[in-house]
């Protein structure tokens, strides 16, 4: 099976093409992540905070720890105020729906 030279993606993934070199389209298109850093995350959060009794923000929460960490984080270090939003789906588990 044919893989790209650089991210080694299998010939078979959706919508690949390989280049004379044998590397992939989607390692060409790749855009690298810049950093802005959490004084332009206060940035942007303070320009969200609302001066009433609103909620300045929604965090989704699966319950896991990933989210939970995120709603800790918001509020506590952020001071924001959390509407926490959970989507009880199919894959839910069925211990959790009776909490």
């Amino acid at each position: 099976m044919k893989r790209c030279t650089r991210c080694v993606l299998p010939e078979n993934a959706p919508g690949i093409s390989f280049d004379q070199h044998g590397v992939c389209n989607y390692c060409h298109s790749y855009k690298k992540l810049t950093y802005k850093g959490e004084s332009a995350l206060v940035k942007l959060l303070d320009s969200h905070r609302r001066r009433d009794s609103r909620y300045d923000c929604m965090v989704p929460v699966s319950g896991g720890r990933d989210s939970s960490f995120t709603l800790l984080k918001m509020v506590k270090d952020y001071g924001m105020k959390v509407l926490a939003i959970h989507y009880e789906n199919p894959f839910t588990d069925p211990q959790r729906r009776h909490l």
